[in-house]
């Protein structure tokens, strides 16, 4: 209605409990339920492993990757393939001009997906860092006289 993107995940939800004699944000959780059949998945959602909200992390690297690239992550593959890829650490390609792009929204988004396809999820950004990726790119924008995020979708 209002011309704006909103992104919204909310298929699982899952308490986090917070430890205060941990160091840890939040208390991660197993979710024993085998792995999920979804071809977009985060890798330890492949695995017996825990959880927490890094997986959403990762799957806001799926939208922002088709932003970017115009196409689904592995979209080529079968989900086999892709997720045989996915256990092994390997990451969907991003073509080198938009790697090396000078254009800002490019950088941006090339960043903040690689932020969002750290394997580890101990090691993987948070969500509010990728929020400030995005928003630093939207700063540098304004101060080049650009109003808007006018992103070209490459299809």
């Amino acid at each position: 209605e209002d011309g704006l993107f909103k992104l919204n995940d909310f298929n699982k939800g899952h308490l986090m409990y917070w430890n205060s004699t941990s160091n840890a944000d939040t208390c991660p959780y197993a979710y024993r339920k085998g792995p999920n059949p979804n071809k977009y998945a985060a890798p330890e959602e492949y695995r017996d492993d825990y959880r927490n909200e890094k997986l959403d992390v990762y799957s806001m690297g799926n939208v922002l990757y088709f932003i970017l690239v115009g196409d689904d992550p592995f979209g080529e593959l079968e989900k086999e393939e892709a997720v045989a890829l996915l256990r092994r650490g390997k990451k969907p390609k991003i073509d080198v001009e938009l790697r090396e792009s000078e254009d800002v929204v490019d950088r941006a988004l090339v960043r903040a997906v690689e932020m969002c396809y750290v394997h580890d999820w101990k090691e993987r950004r948070t969500a509010m860092d990728i929020l400030n990726i995005l928003l630093e790119a939207k700063e540098k924008m304004k101060m080049q006289g650009k109003t808007d995020m006018n992103m070209n979708m490459r299809t």
